[in-house]
Parts: C-alpha cells; structure tokens; sequence
C-alpha cells in the first residue's frame, strides 16, 4: 500500500533536489506532477504511482547534470528511487516494482511494463 507518508517523503525529496540544482526546475517538476495526474486520470492508471514515477523519474537529474554524467540519470534515479521506496515497508513489491519501472522506461521502450510506464513516457515527451 502506497501511503501518505511515503508520498510526501518523495516530494520533499524531489523539491529538495529541484531547488538545489535547479535541474528539473520547482516549474518543471510541478508539471509534471499535474499533467501526470491528468493523463493517470485520462489511461484509468494508478494515480498513486503515476505520481511517485513522476516525482522519481528526474530524481538524480540535477547530481548527473552537475558532474557532467547526464547518460547516467536513469540508472542513478532508479538507484535512489528504489532507496527511496524501500524505507516505506507499507509499499507492495508489484506497487515497487511498477514504479521503479516507470522511471527505467520514461524515454520510452519497445514493451512497456505497465500502464503507468507508458504514461510516464507518454508525459516525458509531452514535456519535451
């Protein structure tokens, strides 16, 4: 079960991130977040987990960025996510797992895992 306190863990930590190293911006970040929620709404995804694959997609954006390694954000995101998701012991492994992929699979893939990893690709580039 995905709780409250896991979701706003994860955005504290997602703003932390985005107002440390501007990379994604507060404006960026926070869309994402809304126009997730609104195509979650659209596909009937899991709302839940569209938004802490939102949250987390982008989450080592900025540390990538700044050392110059922007290749490696999706593993160190995936990395951090899985960290991150672990201190929750209320979180499903399937619930885990379909968010972990939501954040391998935003830049797109032949086979998407689930709905909510088509959606987080489907937003990337809708952003992009």
């Amino acid at each position: 079960m995905i709780t409250q306190f896991l979701i706003d863990d994860i955005t504290k930590f997602s703003t932390n991130q985005s107002e440390l190293y501007g990379v994604p911006s507060l404006f960026q970040l926070n869309l994402s977040k809304e126009k997730g929620q609104l195509l979650a709404q659209e596909l009937k995804a899991n709302k839940e987990i569209v938004l802490l694959g939102t949250l987390l997609m982008d989450c080592m954006l900025g540390p990538t960025f700044k050392a110059g390694k922007m290749q490696e954000h999706v593993s160190m995101s995936i990395s951090k996510a899985d960290e991150l998701l672990s201190k929750d012991s209320e979180i499903t492994r399937d619930e885990k797992i379909n968010i972990l992929k939501c954040v391998e699979q935003h830049h797109g893939t032949d086979k998407f895992f689930s709905l909510e990893g088509y959606e987080s690709k489907k937003l990337y580039h809708h952003l992009v």
